[in-house]
């Protein structure tokens, strides 16, 4: 036991002693998903981040790509600019 009252009270959560019990792997999975309100189990080997490679593609297949966007927001500048002079 700790000196600090604050350690020893999370030891002493009445939350953790179910935690505790939990026997299997299963039995640790089902009460995690049911902790976070998951509907499903994680997969490790799937990546459920949307970024870089996926985002770039998915923005070509938009036609969106960011450097297309600011390539046109600039011809818009410089047309709006050289339209003023």
């Amino acid at each position: 036991m700790s000196e600090n009252p604050e350690e020893n009270d999370d030891i002493n959560d009445p939350g953790w002693e179910e935690v505790k019990n939990l026997r299997s792997d299963q039995e640790r999975k089902q009460f995690a998903m049911n902790s976070f309100g998951n509907l499903e189990p994680g997969n490790p080997q799937v990546n459920l981040t949307f970024h870089g490679f996926r985002r770039r593609n998915k923005a070509r297949m938009e036609g969106l790509l960011q450097d297309d966007i600011q390539s046109q927001i600039g011809k818009a500048r410089n047309f709006c600019f050289n339209s003023l002079h």
